[in-house]
This record gives C-alpha cells, structure tokens and sequence, in this order.
C-alpha cells in the first residue's frame, strides 16, 4: 500500500518505506542517546539499553555472522536439511518444523 506512495524512479519500491524506517530508528536513537533531559531519563535512556552486554555480544559478532551464514548454509545447511527431510518427512506443518530446527541444531554444532 506505500510502495504506491515511494519514489517511481526506484526499482524496488517497497524497500523505500524500509529505508525511511531504518533512518528513522537509527535518528532516534542517536538523539536519545546525546543527553537526557533529567537524571531519571539518563537511567532509562535508549543508550544505555543498547549499550548492556547482552546487546552488544550480537553486534561486536554480526559483520563475521554476516560474512559467514551463506557458506555455511551453502556448504552445510542445505544439504543436511534435504538429509533430514527424508529421515523426518517434508510433509509440512511440524514435521516440516522439526526438521528445520533439528537442521538449525545440527548446523550451529558443525560450524563451530
């Protein structure tokens, strides 16, 4: 229904709207982050939540998880999931569930 309303020059439209939001989110953050306007809110900032070591484990490690997860699913994934299908069964709804995330399992144990 946006993609209506984005640019007709783009070629793909819909990853406009995407964009504008991404900008966004990352603008507010930025300005919640430059100073608080009371003790309270120092505490309670969007910094201070992104900065916590739980957050901050994903992001120090996403651009080597960014340049790895197609070789890795290229080379291990796609063939254990078709291996996995015929022992599980690919008849969709949970079996088809299961056997992803049994893929997912033994995947995350191969490529360590």
């Amino acid at each position: 229904m946006l993609a209506a309303r984005a640019p007709s020059t783009m070629k793909l439209r819909s990853r406009f709207w995407v964009a504008i939001g991404a900008f966004q989110l990352v603008g507010g953050v930025a300005a919640a982050s430059v100073r608080p306007p009371s003790l309270l809110l120092s505490r309670l900032s969007l910094a201070s939540f992104f900065s916590a070591s739980l957050l901050r484990y994903p992001g120090n490690n996403s651009y080597a998880f960014y340049c790895t997860h197609g070789l890795v699913n290229h080379t291990i994934g796609f063939p254990l999931l078709w291996l996995v299908f015929r022992v599980v069964g690919n008849g969709g709804g949970l079996r088809f569930v299961t056997a992803v995330f049994i893929c997912l399992l033994l995947e995350t144990v191969l490529a360590r």
